[in-house]
């Protein structure tokens, strides 16, 4: 018994130090360090915020069951403003954003716990998947940053769990799986082969056949748990409109390029991003390969579809869409489908499925692809260690600057670029959510606004008074971002003269911030 439990406690106290570390980073702002803490929190903040500060309890309503994102659900926001409220009365700010940090990671650790006891029972082969998901450099990103990746891994966890209890039949917990795909709409390629499954494992259909209905009204029932607002659609179809909107309709990025294509996402999003090189990525493709072959024909031979078939096939169908379709490299998107790409291989190396020769290559070839995970996280690590010094810089000069601009002028609108510090109170003075627009939302005087990309529209839209830029580039600072285009493009006083009919003057600097002040 001892054996078998020390592998997880050991996952749950190393993990949960390695979160309790990397979250104390930049509770302020996150956005300067983008390697790790990017700037999608300040998405997760500005919702949770409205919610637990909102501006009448009509705000409170809507920012529960809508808000301003739908393609995340709501649910996790609702659940993250739950778990931050006590933390955002004792400690504000920084107290929600430490404490939502430490619920992902929670969420994290539980649902590998939960895939692993679930479908793996010796604790050797839980420990390698334990060392397999743990020292992936991705999962070290779902720490920091709240995405609905983590939660929605968590409600799959419990789906598959209850799925294997109930010998793969349809029940009420398909509810679980509406409200994971109310999280994010990116498992849509699952649902097809998790309602089939039902009807491989009986020989008569009408079984199946007569719970089928049964189980897709849990799973609305589910996605409306996830998605509150779409349960008013029949009365308001705004709701669903923008429901689908925020889905189907928004799958493009500022960030897509048309040049990005598979080959681009298998080397660097997926062979280099998870486990540090081609040779890795080729020896994961032999390992899917082998248990393709192996499993299937004990599929077609026996029946029902073994668990590692199962877990094989969905993480392709997450993992192979993004690849085939996806014009920006984001490799955290592959990473729930490469946690079950690692969950199958570990199921086939356990079972007795196919020669032993085989199994002893699928155990040798894992722990060869842990050693690959650590190589390519450590190299990761020792970027952020060696940004940590430009970082601080970056902060204490972003701090000169906005004490400057707010001691030298009374009333003004700076719009800042991506790389310069972006204090959360900063953002959720001018970002704050607002569903009624009829209500008179309180001006600020003094207003810092963020944009991943200045340009002359930008500064016309939002009537800037200054423009903060970081001089630096992202990769001598963060990430491997180039900033230059952008300062060059605003600093051009031809071209600014000519969009707006002003001019941009150095108003001071510090350190590599400049603060250009825009004049008639």
């Amino acid at each position: 018994m001892i054996k078998k439990i020390k592998p997880d406690l050991l996952f749950i106290l190393v993990i949960l130090v390695t979160a309790g570390i990397l979250n104390c980073q930049l509770l302020d702002n996150s956005n300067i360090n983008f390697a790790l803490a990017g700037h999608d929190e300040y998405l997760t903040v500005r919702e949770v915020y409205s919610i637990l500060n909102p501006l009448s309890i009509k705000h409170f309503f809507m920012a529960i069951i809508s808000g301003d994102v739908l393609y995340y659900g709501r649910i996790m926001f609702y659940t993250d403003a739950i778990f931050a409220w006590l933390p955002f009365k004792l400690f504000g700010i920084t107290g929600m954003v430490y404490s939502i940090r430490m619920l992902h990671s929670l969420m994290v650790i539980a649902a590998i716990l939960i895939l692993s006891r679930t479908f793996l029972k010796d604790w050797k082969y839980r420990l390698i998947f334990y060392l397999a998901t743990l020292t992936l450099y991705y999962s070290a990103y779902f720490f920091m940053v709240p995405k609905p990746e983590p939660m929605q891994l968590l409600i799959l966890a419990l789906f598959f769990y209850f799925f294997k209890t109930n010998q793969y039949q349809f029940g009420k917990f398909f509810l679980l799986l509406g409200i994971a795909y109310g999280i994010k709409f990116n498992i849509l390629t699952l649902l097809p082969i998790i309602f089939i499954i039902p009807f491989l494992f009986q020989s008569d259909i009408k079984k199946p056949l007569n719970k089928l209905g049964f189980s897709i009204f849990y799973f609305f029932i589910g996605l409306i748990i996830a998605v509150p607002c779409l349960l008013l659609s029949p009365v308001k179809p705004i709701f669903l409109r923008s429901y689908i909107n925020a889905t189907f309709a928004n799958t493009s990025n500022y960030d897509d390029d048309k040049t990005v294509g598979m080959i681009d996402w298998l080397g660097d999003g997926f062979f280099g991003a998870y486990n540090g090189g081609w040779i890795f990525g080729v020896l994961l493709v032999i390992l899917i390969l082998v248990i393709l072959f192996y499993s299937s024909k004990v599929w077609l031979r026996d029946q029902p579809i073994p668990a590692d078939l199962l877990f094989i096939i969905c993480g392709l169908l997450l993992i192979l869409p993004v690849i085939i379709f996806t014009g920006r490299l984001w490799p955290h998107y592959l990473w729930t489908g490469y946690i079950f790409l690692m969950l199958g291989i570990v199921i086939f190396v356990q079972s007795e499925r196919g020669p032993k020769a085989m199994r002893t290559f699928g155990f040798s070839a894992m722990i060869i692809l842990i050693g690959g995970s650590v190589y390519c996280s450590i190299n990761q690590e020792k970027k952020l260690i060696s940004f940590e010094a430009n970082t601080r810089k970056l902060n204490m000069n972003g701090q000169r600057a906005y004490a400057y601009l707010k001691n030298k002028y009374k009333i003004f609108i700076a719009i800042q670029e991506l790389s310069v510090p972006y204090p959360f109170n900063n953002m959720l003075e001018v970002g704050r959510y607002n569903p009624f627009t009829s209500f008179n939302q309180p001006k600020v005087a003094q207003q810092f606004i963020w944009t991943g990309f200045i340009n002359p529209q930008i500064i016309n839209d939002n009537k800037a008074d200054f423009i903060i830029i970081n001089s630096l580039n992202f990769s001598d600072t963060t990430i491997n971002l180039q900033t230059n285009k952008d300062e060059i493009t605003i600093a051009n006083n031809r071209l600014m003269n000519e969009i707006l009919g002003r001019k941009l003057n150095i108003d001071t600097i510090f350190g590599s911030i400049k603060i250009y002040k825009l004049e008639k």
